[in-house]
């Protein structure tokens, strides 16, 4: 569901963020797909949410974070993406924090977690 490789632990371990973002992003430009684009949201998510306040990092740039959790959604939205996995990773941060986008956001997080479970249902 997650892309996670030796690189990206080093990098956490450091609580050096933003490298482990440009990675991903790297990474899915060379090859696109579903467990790429999972990983920029979720980590970008994660990493703006929990990462100033919990864990202290070097590099704290909510602004980058918040502006590639945004552009992945989108990117993942305008794609259609048709993956039970994607909806539910792009409807749970929405619906936690969506608000940090706008309040749009916020209110398509459910939409988009029901969307997951109709999908699952159907395979």
């Amino acid at each position: 569901m997650f892309y996670f490789d030796k690189e990206i632990k080093e990098l956490e371990e450091k609580l050096n963020f933003s490298p482990i973002i440009n990675r991903l992003k790297e990474k899915y430009a060379e090859k696109e797909n579903v467990e790429l684009l999972n990983s920029i949201i979720a980590y970008s998510w994660y990493y703006l949410v929990e990462g100033d306040l919990n864990q202290k990092p070097i590099d704290y740039d909510w602004k980058f974070l918040l502006d590639n959790w945004k552009k992945f959604i989108d990117i993942g939205i305008e794609k259609n993406i048709n993956s039970p996995h994607f909806y539910f990773t792009i409807g749970y941060t929405l619906d936690l924090h969506g608000n940090y986008i706008s309040q749009e956001y916020q209110e398509k997080g459910k939409k988009i977690m029901e969307k997951c479970f109709l999908i699952e249902e159907d395979s």
